[in-house]
């Protein structure tokens, strides 16, 4: 008998995910910090300072993020759609 590795999900989550979602609130501060010094106060000003300034960044953050969970993911599990943890593995969520 095997003893299966214990893997904590949130642990493993907030080792893999948390810096890519420290850069993603440092973009959010970065685009409020910059709305007030142009003094962007209307909706179609800020909606178009985010699309001129931040939208590209925040997309490509969006897709590491999502890219990161999958690997993640993939590392500890059958496949994409699958629920079955590999074995050797015991996930604790």
């Amino acid at each position: 008998m095997t003893k299966a590795k214990v893997i904590y999900w949130k642990k493993e989550i907030a080792k893999y995910i948390g810096p890519l979602n420290k850069r993603m609130d440092d973009l959010f501060r970065a685009y409020n910090k910059r709305q007030k010094s142009v003094n962007a106060k209307t909706t179609p000003q800020q909606n178009e300072l985010w699309k001129r300034e931040f939208q590209k960044k925040y997309d490509r953050l969006d897709k590491k993020i999502d890219a990161a969970y999958l690997r993640l993911y993939l590392k500890y599990h059958v496949s994409a759609g699958s629920t079955k943890v590999k074995p050797g593995y015991k996930i604790v969520r």
